[in-house]
């Protein structure tokens, strides 16, 4: 068998019908489906057994709720395919995205991994596409980590078609408890164990915009900074022996945006203003090797007022500076 659909469900009634439908109605035959319900209380286990029931490739099994994580690892050790393809349960593949993927890894000769585009969309519109312009095959870790890790639109796993195999040497164990960033580690560890990895402009998922996922709904008690995400891609850099200055500069410049949008988000939170300024305070704290090495900050565009005045200790303007983006964002997206 040539591919394993692989869908990690948790509370995805809403969506969960339309996803199960864009992987039974592909193009290509030689698949399978297999769904792990990870401890939902909606209505998502009897949607996933409906589906079992009335397609002979598709396989459910439920287990009691142990995170994103452990389901994706979980779903791996079921599946049975050459490859794995990850699909969240509230996005879609494009009705010929396996049967795309199986010509070109026919193509080019089996890669560990093939990565593909991916379409936002938001009540049936399109946000945007985060794809490749062009085809390229990458043997060497050097290259393949500065296109990478510069950018947060590669780390998605929903964007990997990677072979089984390779993902079931990944160790969950010390993940397990992560909610936020088990797209990024997992993808490290495939960056670090392909052989080849092959980069294709093809358009073959699409991403649903959901305001209430946990991706987007972030409150005071689920908020991770992600400064903790930084220090996991630098340890892996130096456990890789990459000292390549434009890759780090790439990766420190991304994570002061990131930094930024962190600040951003605290400002919103509805607490005491001494409670958003200590918690900036231990973002910027916790971020110095962000704000006291050279990053690009053109890249920044007008947010890096926020970021100069948080690089200098100055977090009452951080706080206000913050505030007006914020008002200035919410001006521009309601137009």
């Amino acid at each position: 068998m040539k591919f394993s659909a692989c869908i990690p469900v948790y509370n995805a009634e809403l969506w969960l019908e339309e996803c199960i439908n864009s992987a039974i109605n592909q193009t290509y035959n030689d698949y399978e489906i297999i769904i792990v319900n990870d401890g939902s209380s909606d209505n998502s286990l009897h949607i996933c057994d409906y589906f079992a029931s009335i397609n002979k490739n598709c396989f459910v099994w439920h287990q009691e709720n142990g995170g994103l994580s452990v389901t994706r690892s979980t779903l791996v050790d079921k599946a049975k395919g050459e490859y794995c393809v990850f699909l969240d349960a509230d996005d879609c593949l494009t009705p010929n995205a396996l049967e795309l993927l199986d010509k070109t890894i026919t193509l080019y000769d089996e890669p560990d991994c093939v990565m593909f585009g991916l379409e936002r969309v938001l009540n049936g519109a399109s946000l945007g596409v985060s794809s490749d312009s062009q085809e390229l095959l990458l043997f060497d870790k050097l290259s393949l980590y500065k296109k990478v890790l510069s950018s947060d639109s590669y780390n998605s796993v929903c964007r990997k078609c990677t072979k089984t195999n390779l993902l079931r040497q990944f160790d969950v164990r010390p993940y397990a408890n992560i909610h936020m960033g088990e797209d990024l580690i997992r993808s490290l560890f495939i960056y670090k164990e392909c052989k080849s990895v092959l980069f294709i402009k093809d358009v073959l998922y699409l991403y649903r915009m959901n305001p209430t996922s946990i991706t987007h709904t972030v409150e005071e008690d689920n908020f991770q900074p992600s400064f903790l995400l930084a220090k996991l891609v630098f340890e892996f850099l130096e456990q890789e022996n990459v000292y390549d200055p434009d890759i780090i500069l790439g990766i420190r410049t991304l994570y002061a945006q990131k930094m930024i949008r962190d600040i951003l988000t605290v400002e919103r939170f509805h607490i005491a203003r001494k409670k958003k300024l200590r918690i900036i305070r231990n973002i910027v704290s916790e971020s110095e090797d962000i704000v006291h090495n050279p990053i690009n900050s053109c890249q920044l565009r007008r947010r890096h007022f926020i970021f100069d005045k948080a690089c200098e200790g100055k977090y009452s303007l951080v706080l206000l500076y913050s505030k007006i983006e914020n008002k200035l964002c919410q001006f521009v997206n309601g137009r």
